[in-house]
């Protein structure tokens, strides 16, 4: 019996589902869902608007169905987090490429020098840190999921301590008075949770790369 964790199994069934021919319209919708959430964030933090984002992610998703067949779902062949990260640094530099030509092509006034500082203002495409940007939502994902696979390795009592004062920044305080607890026992308990999702983090990082 595999120890692949269900969701991180799941991902790489789709991922080899995907590079063969026999992949489905549900599975590709799945796979959609698993990856857009993360795709538009880097989007909007790399400076996209909302509908700009939304490109990017479409666009990025339709790269992915082009191209999956060159991918090998196999460590040797290059990580699937660095080859959809490529993916997704086009689209957006096409999206902020689009944007910064069409300002460009807007004649400016006479002494309007509001549209000129528009123009300078927006992001230059290679200037950009989508390296840097992709990480830290790929890392978010990581401790989401790691934090759903924990819940069964702790008490149901320390992951409610851990899930207000750490996930919703609730004051020590206040949950000491709502769940009945000392402050002793909320860190005593962050601490432990903390410990068996880092533990969890670093083996789904060595798992996805």
């Amino acid at each position: 019996m595999s120890n692949e964790p269900e969701e991180l199994a799941t991902r790489w069934t789709l991922i080899r589902k995907l590079t063969r021919a026999e992949c489905d319209e549900q599975s590709w919708h799945n796979f959609y869902e698993l990856y857009r959430k993360m795709i538009h964030g880097v989007a909007r933090k790399a400076g996209l608007n909302h509908e700009e984002a939304q490109d990017a992610v479409q666009e990025t998703m339709r790269s992915v169905c082009d191209k999956i067949q060159e991918f090998r779902p196999d460590p040797a062949h290059g990580s699937f987090k660095s080859w959809l990260m490529q993916l997704a640094r086009w689209r957006i530099t096409d999206q902020l490429r689009k944007r910064k030509g069409m300002a460009l092509t807007v004649p400016a006034m006479a002494g309007d020098s509001q549209r000129t500082a528009t123009v300078e203002r927006l992001p230059d495409p290679a200037s950009l840190d989508i390296d840097g940007l992709w990480e830290t939502e790929w890392q978010k994902d990581l401790f989401a999921l790691a934090v759903e696979r924990i819940k069964s390795e702790v008490s149901p009592e320390q992951f409610q301590i851990f899930d207000f004062y750490e996930l919703r920044q609730m004051p020590a305080t206040k949950v000491a008075r709502s769940l009945g607890v000392n402050v002793a026992q909320i860190y005593l308990a962050r601490h432990r949770v903390l410990k068996a999702i880092k533990k969890e983090v670093k083996a789904l990082e060595q798992q996805m790369g």
